[in-house]
């Protein structure tokens, strides 16, 4: 567990399952996430459906598995087809 600033300078607490750096990301139609990514990890290809930083909602058709600079606070269930995807956050963000 860590505390992350969110996008309006609030902590949050966030389970950090892999690594200081990283986090298990669970696609949401509702949940926002506690902070935004630098990017993500996806284990499984598919696609990945997502709000970007300026809260449009975009959809990266056929993610290969591997690294994405994505910045989003929220991976959309529905559209969502790629697995194990994790969010990555500048060490600097966190406290």
């Amino acid at each position: 567990m860590a505390t992350v600033p969110d996008a309006s300078g609030n902590n949050r607490v966030v389970d950090q399952s892999l690594d200081d750096d990283f986090f298990a990301i669970t696609p949401s139609d509702t949940v926002v996430l506690p902070v935004v990514t630098d990017g993500i990890h996806v284990a499984v290809s598919g696609d990945v459906t997502f709000y970007n930083r300026h809260n449009v909602l975009k959809k990266l058709t056929g993610a290969v598995a591997g690294w994405h600079p994505i910045r989003t606070n929220r991976i959309m269930a529905t559209g969502t087809t790629a697995t194990g995807i994790s969010g990555m956050v500048n060490a600097g963000q966190r406290s």
